[in-house]
């Protein structure tokens, strides 16, 4: 990524320029607190997820260096993370069976999923029905 490509905060913090004030005030709220989060990474311009199912839960921590940025911290036990893609987010929750969404694209579009060990994190959205799993 580029210099120009990033902006600071005022707690030293660096996040792409394309990232909306509200992500940044989430991510910088709950770093460092220990609470897990779901981020859904998409497209911004149309609210459509991508439909991750990898890196996309975690603690919010943030790396070190003279342009620190944060990070997806997978567990406790974890010594780093991910750098979090926070231009292309598209919805934030607390993980958990009944996890509130911190935020949610106004276009939000749920991913389609037929079946996986994921897909209860999308259960909250678009009148889910039930998901079961393949034998």
């Amino acid at each position: 990524m580029k210099n120009n490509e990033l902006v600071r905060t005022s707690n030293g913090t660096y996040f792409h320029k394309e990232t909306i004030p509200t992500i940044i005030n989430i991510l910088e709220k709950y770093m460092h607190t220990g609470i897990r989060l779901f981020l859904d990474y998409g497209d911004t311009k149309t609210g459509k997820s991508w439909g991750e199912t990898y890196d996309i839960q975690g603690t919010i921590g943030r790396s070190t260096g003279s342009k620190p940025i944060p990070l997806l911290i997978k567990t406790k036990r974890s010594m780093g993370g991910t750098g979090i893609l926070d231009h292309c987010i598209v919805r934030i929750k607390f993980t958990g069976k009944n996890g509130r969404t911190l935020y949610k694209h106004p276009k939000y579009k749920c991913p389609t999923i037929t079946c996986d060990s994921q897909a209860k994190l999308y259960a909250d959205v678009n009148n889910w029905t039930k998901i079961t799993k393949l034998k």
